[in-house]
């Protein structure tokens, strides 16, 4: 059999490139990043990779992950091999590799089929895509394994609290196990929504959901709320609306409060107080509760990184429930949180998105507006677009026009605009932006009625910018 001079080259480069890897990981092996036993389980002695490291991305991934010291062998490549290639290699050589966002995160993704392109990737990159991935992918045999391994005392996804015959408590700690809880019967077995729900009633919990919009992960990592799901054994109703409940708590120090509003509801997904619970589970089991959110392992409450840890998506349900909701308590709640999120986000587009909102009469009244307009310009997070909506909605609110000409993402052409404002203060603003044009601030220096204006526009045009 005759091979041509392509064949040959490419057989000759691939020998090479073979051989220059071998090097690496001969390297390591001086280095002390690889035991000798380790090179001899990936390559052979004429320096063949042996098994799977035949695999050009794993055999790379390897090398990475040696050199960055994460503990892993080449033995856990092997054990992993089979998983790692049906759920990332093929996908990734079939160009079918999904870019990933984080759950419970406000705009942090996963794109491991650029680290792989990039020779970057390593086995914790590997293992974090498979369980970011696996996170939100439910289904019902998952989530009733889910239960019973917890009832059976594997408190990967849950803690069991307290049961009686009257009550069982849990403590979710995952997605899948507050979906699996939240739609559980009095005989720890899980209920679709859509086929079982005149068995265990209509849950609308947010945190009971499939779907991006669930804050469970906002809830439960960024913000450390401490939720507990109960579900009652005797007498269950489908119709009642205390046949589930979930109490939830904020721990500051030593201090521990019973959150009220939304964080704490019944079956119906009303609000639940005190006097309710206690008449409908006793006191001893809210006690019980306490006492296990006063563990050490039980975090103290975070609202910043909650309200940072949003998504659009759920931004969106909540700005839905501000327009449509008719409960003044919790239009009061939604209208805070959106003042919180313009204030917290760093995500650009859940601040171009509240910036596109029309708001109604009722939310002026309360000054959401005003407020949440002065917030996103002091975010330094803010892109260009936000801030020509806010300034097209604050036409009479010389404060906020002021506050957009001092931000580093306002545009020249909205600069110019708020250049011939009659407020002093808004003119100055312009002339001591970066982004002012040489055409504004020429006008500012020729036309202006204000001497110091004029000045600011001469320094600020004769600056390096």
């Amino acid at each position: 059999m005759r091979i041509t001079r392509k064949q040959l080259s490419l057989l000759i480069e691939t020998f090479l490139l073979l051989e220059n890897k071998t090097a690496d990981f001969e390297k390591l092996v001086l280095d002390d990043k690889m035991t000798q036993d380790e090179y001899q389980q990936s390559f052979k002695q004429n320096g063949e990779p042996r098994s799977v490291f035949k695999d050009t991305i794993m055999r790379t991934t390897l090398y990475n992950t040696l050199v960055s010291g994460q503990g892993h062998s080449p033995y856990d490549f092997v054990k992993s091999y089979s998983v790692f290639k049906q759920k990332i290699i093929d996908p990734y050589n079939k160009g079918q590799l999904r870019i990933i966002e984080v759950p419970g995160t406000s705009n942090k993704i996963i794109d491991l089929g650029s680290k792989i392109s990039e020779n970057t990737s390593t086995y914790d990159d590997f293992s974090e895509y498979l369980d970011v991935s696996g996170q939100t992918v439910v289904r019902s045999k998952t989530l009733q394994q889910v239960l019973d391994a917890g009832f059976a005392g594997d408190n990967t996804h849950f803690d069991v609290i307290h049961e009686d015959n009257n009550w069982i408590v849990c403590y979710p700690k995952t997605y899948k196990a507050s979906i699996s809880l939240a739609r559980m019967g009095p005989d720890k077995q899980y209920y679709t929504p859509a086929k079982d729900f005149l068995i265990v009633g209509k849950m609308n919990w947010c945190t009971s959901v499939d779907s991006p919009s669930n804050m469970f992960l906002n809830y439960h990592r960024a913000m450390n709320l401490h939720m507990y799901y109960l579900t009652r054994k005797t007498g269950f109703n489908p119709n009642d609306k205390y046949r589930k409940m979930c109490v939830s708590f904020a721990k500051e120090g030593k201090t521990i409060t019973l959150m009220k509003s939304n964080a704490s509801v019944d079956g119906d997904n009303s609000n639940i107080e005190h006097a309710a619970i206690v008449k409908n589970v006793g006191q001893h089991i809210l006690d019980i509760m306490t006492r296990d959110v006063a563990r050490d392992e039980r975090l103290e409450i975070s609202l910043e990184d909650y309200y940072r840890s949003l998504s659009v998506t759920q931004v969106k349900s909540i700005l839905k429930l501000l327009r449509d909701g008719d409960n003044y308590n919790d239009y009061k709640q939604h209208a805070y949180d959106i003042e919180e999120i313009s204030i917290l986000t760093e995500n650009p587009k859940i601040l171009i998105l509240i910036s596109r909102v029309k708001i109604e009469m009722s939310i002026l009244k309360l000054g959401t507006l005003y407020q949440v307009s002065k917030h996103m310009l002091k975010n330094k997070a803010s892109p260009t677009e936000a801030i020509n909506n806010i300034c097209e909605a604050n036409k009479d609110e010389p404060d906020n026009l002021y506050l957009a000409t001092r931000h580093a993402n306002t545009s020249a052409e909205t600069l110019d605009l708020l250049s011939r404002h009659k407020d002093i203060d808004i003119r100055d603003g312009v002339a001591r932006n970066q982004n002012a044009s040489d055409e504004t601030l020429t006008r500012l220096i020729n036309f202006d009625n204000s001497w110091e204006v004029r000045e600011i526009a001469k320094t600020t045009i004769n600056s390096e910018r």
